[in-house]
């Protein structure tokens, strides 16, 4: 059995004057004329959104066709390397300015949309990469960034007299005192 993959919009009549009709799955035709029954034609803009059809899907011709094979693929476990094929059609496909005939333009809310899809499915390292440690760890919190680590991590590397120093008097008695120590 051969199948045809169809990535532009195919005529309903073409199908027709060849025998294909729809099968029991969407997109998919088979022929009843003897000599084509053994083809079936897949029409890449009227798959379904499965996952089993994303990877075919995001090469229809149509622009929601495709946005919409990209929204379902994100949604996936992929790997790095897979990422990276996806992004790099993505960016192919719908780039601005682009002298491709078959880029697509996306409204700005469309965009934006794709771009969370992105961030959220992008691997942590590539989101970070250009950016050092001090800018990072200023857009968290003091309690987010000793978040997770039990006390002798977070006193790590500091004197005890600079934790000592700012500490209260009384403070420090008190626990000495609930502790046994002699001062």
């Amino acid at each position: 059995m051969l199948q045809a993959l169809s990535a532009k919009e195919t005529n309903k009549s073409t199908l027709h004057k060849f025998g294909y009709g729809p099968t029991d799955k969407t997109g998919v035709y088979q022929s009843k004329h003897p000599m084509l029954e053994n083809i079936t034609v897949i029409l890449l803009n009227e798959l379904s959104d499965q996952p089993y059809n994303a990877y075919f899907k995001f090469f229809a011709n149509k622009k929601n066709a495709k946005r919409t094979a990209f929204k379902v693929l994100l949604q996936q476990p992929l790997s790095s390397d897979l990422f990276h094929i996806i992004r790099d059609l993505w960016c192919q496909w719908f780039k601005k300015g682009g002298d491709r005939m078959d880029n697509y333009e996306l409204t700005p809310e469309e965009t934006a949309e794709m771009d969370q899809l992105w961030l959220a499915k992008m691997p942590v390292k590539m989101r970070l990469a250009g950016l050092n440690t001090e800018e990072v760890m200023a857009s968290f919190d003091p309690q987010q960034r000793l978040a997770g680590l039990d006390p002798q991590q977070r006193l790590a590397g500091l004197d005890p007299k600079e934790v000592l120093i700012n500490m209260d008097l009384k403070k420090v008695k008190k626990i000495l005192h609930e502790l046994n120590v002699q001062c």
